[in-house]
């Protein structure tokens, strides 16, 4: 079986769209911590 390639490049070039999907899932999720943080932090 070839390598799989995980490096950014190779991942930009294949499925960008796919990149953004998992950087807005990681974003959402940063939000989701912070809002549940919040009351701890007031």
């Amino acid at each position: 079986m070839p390598a799989i390639d995980l490096t950014d490049d190779a991942l930009n070039q294949k499925k960008p769209e796919n990149q953004r999907e998992i950087e807005a899932r990681a974003l959402q999720d940063l939000v989701v911590s912070i809002e549940r943080l919040q009351p701890r932090l007031v």
